[in-house]
């Protein structure tokens, strides 16, 4: 009977290793798939808050060429540096006068640490007064 004990003891001894063999395999699957689906929501989320931020600077923009239309003429010039909040967003808008009737407005939306920024040129004519944006687009920080 010693014979026969000794015999499924040998066979016993392999069953450990390969439980923690394929336990180790189920907790590396386990622990990819968790890392992939937080890279996935990550990225998701980045995405919206570059959305975000640039939608905010398209806002101050927009609201910078409201005021250069109300406040500045060719004569006078106009330079001006404020923050507003577009919605849960801020952005940080400049007017600069460039000169020979050209206002340059740089507005910069930030979400979070996510930044986009947007430039609009405006001509404003001398005799007239009248406004013309020459660009308005997205630049790079």
């Amino acid at each position: 009977m010693e014979h026969t004990d000794l015999k499924n003891s040998r066979h016993g001894g392999a069953a450990l290793p390969t439980i923690l063999i394929m336990a180790t395999v189920v907790i590396e699957l386990a622990v990819g798939a968790v890392v992939v689906a937080t890279m996935l929501n990550n990225t998701a989320s980045n995405r919206r808050l570059s959305m975000e931020a640039l939608q905010a600077a398209r806002g101050g923009a927009q609201d910078a060429l409201v005021y250069v239309q109300r406040y500045c003429s060719s004569s006078s010039g106009c330079v001006k540096t404020y923050d507003m909040t577009v919605g849960s967003r801020t952005a940080h808008v400049e007017i600069t006068d460039a000169g020979g009737g050209l206002v340059t407005i740089t507005s910069t939306g930030d979400a979070n640490l996510r930044k986009k920024r947007v430039q609009v040129e405006v001509g404003i004519d001398s005799i007239t007064a009248e406004m013309r944006i020459r660009s308005f687009k997205e630049v790079p920080l």
